[in-house]
């Protein structure tokens, strides 16, 4: 009996594993029967690295090719620009998640006499390619159900209909527009180290090409072209950070006249330097759109799409070299000086710190001196919170020749005001003067 009983369950355990066996074959063969369409598609999605959509749906004739390199994507349709994250993520999320209501398979409708046409599938509103390294699946996207706000999608392998949420669709059909990131430039504002703005004169207007660069220093930012100056750090952190988060205004087709854009010679270059990397725009003719803000046609160096963007940032980069300046040229920080000397018009006062920390001064007329006396720390305060704070409203003249200071009155100037500091801080010197013909304007210099 023993023999019998032991027999007998052999058998059984043999013909359960053997069904199981059947079963597990079964599901690979025929995965729809087993699994939701999000269960099905859920790996491709994580690993996916391509999205490919077409199909009538689309308001374009080509194709939309999202394309994923490291963890940016890029749409390579039209033309080559860096994705919308928000969007594709969108897409990803829809597919990841769907809301699938109900699925049958293709036999199925086949035995009651009904084809795929009847679900809008044999020539599919939208095809789906979703793909890997390894792998790839295409979803066919049918017509919409009569009721419930759902759609009939064909699965992997073509043996399922699975009627699913109508939000997938609502996020493959977003305009291209809105699948392309609108950022000009992808260089994060703390790493931007340089700007670069080069002006591309048209030759017959006799101007040079002109090349302004500024670069951040342990001291802030300076002019190391056309001139090496200060930058005014306020003013260069707006104009840098008003680059950074520049938006593209319209994306221009192919289509067109290439000359009436004015890339192809632009008037201007904008250079943002980065960690050992860089983006340069090219910036156009004018837009001409009605109703809207002026704009200029423009592009990134190596990229052949072109666009608009606002043109109030670039007008005012067209004087780049003068509304980014140090305006404050008189800068001593916190450090006294120790003697102050006044020249001009035939007399010299000298002014002198003493030990106690009140000043004295010494007049000087047709050569001779007179008397010391006290002077007025108040007011001798106040001369030099003034010098301090004096503030160039323009800069006339970047590098001036000898006829230039001698045009603006510098061979006779009007004051000269020499500071000498304590131990090796050298003396500063700063020349005020009239043009021989324009007394209304006051020019400056030091040294």
């Amino acid at each position: 009996m023993r023999l019998k009983s032991t027999i007998t369950l052999l058998l059984l355990n043999l013909a359960t594993f053997g069904l199981i066996f059947l079963l597990q074959n079964d599901n690979r063969s025929q995965p729809g029967a087993a699994q939701g369409l999000s269960s099905q598609i859920s790996r491709h999605v994580i690993e996916a690295d391509q999205i490919r959509i077409e199909g009538p749906g689309l308001r374009e004739a080509h194709p939309r090719i999202l394309r994923r390199e490291g963890s940016n994507w890029f749409l390579e349709s039209s033309v080559r620009w860096p994705a919308n994250y928000f969007a594709v993520n969108r897409i990803l999320n829809q597919l990841q998640f769907l809301e699938e209501q109900i699925a049958f398979s293709v036999e199925e409708i086949r035995r009651t006499g009904q084809s795929l046409g009847d679900y809008g599938l044999k020539t599919p509103f939208l095809v789906l390619r979703v793909s890997g390294e390894e792998s790839s699946i295409d979803l066919k996207i049918g017509s919409p159900t009569e009721i419930g706000g759902n759609v009939y999608i064909l699965g992997p392998g073509g043996r399922q209909i699975h009627v699913v949420s109508y939000e997938l669709i609502d996020s493959l059909l977003v305009p291209e527009d809105e699948l392309r990131n609108r950022k000009v430039f992808d260089i994060p504002v703390f790493e931007i180290e340089a700007l670069g703005v080069q002006h591309l004169h048209a030759q017959d207007n006799g101007q040079a090409d002109l090349k302004v660069l500024l670069r951040r220093s342990t001291n802030g930012w300076r002019f190391e072209s056309p001139l090496s100056a200060g930058a005014d750090p306020a003013r260069v952190t707006n104009t840098i950070n008003r680059l950074a988060s520049l938006k593209v205004r319209r994306f221009i087709p192919e289509q067109g006249d290439p000359l009436r854009r004015g890339l192809d010679s632009p008037s201007m270059k904008v250079t943002l330097h980065g960690n050992k990397r860089q983006q340069t725009l090219l910036i156009g003719n004018p837009s001409q759109s009605s109703g809207q803000e002026p704009a200029y046609y423009a592009r990134i160096e190596g990229n052949p799409t072109v666009f608009t963007v606002e043109a109030k940032p670039f007008d005012e980069l067209r004087i780049a070299q003068q509304s980014l300046r140090e305006r404050n040229f008189m800068n001593f920080g916190d450090a006294l000086p120790g003697a102050i000397n006044l020249l001009g018009n035939g007399l010299e006062i000298r002014l002198r710190r003493l030990e106690t920390g009140g000043w004295q001064g010494i007049e000087g007329d047709n050569g001779k001196d007179v008397m010391p006396r006290r002077a007025s720390q108040a007011i001798i305060g106040k001369f030099i919170k003034d010098l301090k704070d004096l503030y160039a409203t323009g800069f006339p003249v970047d590098s001036p020749t000898p006829s230039d200071l001698d045009r603006l009155g510098f061979s006779n100037p009007e004051r000269t005001i020499q500071l000498s500091f304590q131990g090796d801080s050298p003396d500063l010197v700063l020349e005020l003067a009239h043009p021989r013909d324009n007394e209304e304007n006051l020019y400056a210099r030091t040294n």
